[in-house]
């Protein structure tokens, strides 16, 4: 099929056109694409690929033949879509990567915080909110090593716990 009768073939039957646009240039187009997107997921690859082919359908009557083919003008549109496409997905992975790092900031700081209420703790209170939270013993367990009961473990466990909350600043903070 000429390119002529591609396009005139738009005029009179846009779905097999597509079709048959789709059947005569996908490989050329998946080509540039993935030249393009390489560093990316197949799943940009794909969609980006969908989207040329729906430009170029939108745009179809735009097309001059006195000035290229329509293999031309798909190769132009192939580029410049996939390489804004690259645009795209770099800034997301730029903004996804800076909200990362503030959570690990955020997290450092609190494990920072936390670290500082613990050192202020009397050793006692310490020993059991290490031995609860970051060994994950069991009152029972913690009763065998302190030589007192699981009820007497568990009670000053929750004593230890308020007074943490009282020197991190107030009831709203979960170990």
């Amino acid at each position: 099929m000429t390119d002529a009768e591609l396009l005139a073939l738009y005029r009179t039957d846009e779905g097999e056109a597509v079709r048959e646009t789709v059947r005569l240039y996908l490989p050329y187009v998946r080509s540039i694409v993935s030249d393009k997107l390489s560093a990316y997921p197949k799943e940009d690859i794909e969609e980006t690929v969908s989207d040329i082919f729906i430009r170029f359908w939108r745009s179809v009557g735009k097309v001059d033949l006195s000035r290229g083919s329509v293999r031309a003008y798909l190769c132009v549109l192939a580029k410049s879509t996939a390489l804004r496409r690259r645009e795209q997905l770099a800034e997301r992975l730029r903004r996804e990567d800076a909200e990362m790092l503030e959570k690990v900031e955020d997290s450092l700081d609190e494990r920072g915080q936390l670290l500082s209420a613990l050192e202020q703790l009397a050793a006692p209170d310490r020993q059991i909110i290490l031995m609860k939270y970051y060994l994950g013993l069991t009152h029972k367990q913690i009763g065998r090593e302190l030589h007192i009961g699981a009820k007497a473990a568990q009670k000053r466990t929750e004593r230890a716990v308020e007074r943490l909350k009282k020197i991190m600043g107030g009831e709203g903070y979960e170990l």
